[in-house]
């Protein structure tokens, strides 16, 4: 039976949130190969990448079973005024 890579179970998390598979791929480095996510630290790494690269608690991705958690900002948007 072949192994199913986790990297899939992290987009499909992603993509219930309304993160694109397409626009999770893109926040990744371009040398990124989902072989890497086979390897407990490769999945880390991705998991590192896409919380950053999208606010979201780094806990709630390195957990499968997590709800994904956008972390709050202190940024505020510029008043149309």
């Amino acid at each position: 039976m072949a192994t199913v890579n986790p990297i899939q179970n992290l987009f499909t998390r992603l993509n219930e949130v309304g993160i694109s598979t397409s626009v999770a791929r893109k926040s990744l480095p371009s040398w990124w190969d989902d072989e890497i996510a086979l390897i407990p630290s490769g999945l880390q790494q991705a998991q590192m990448y896409l919380a950053r690269a999208f606010n979201i608690s780094l806990a709630s991705l390195a957990d499968p079973n997590a709800a994904v958690i956008f972390l709050a900002s202190d940024k505020q948007m510029p008043s149309a005024d």
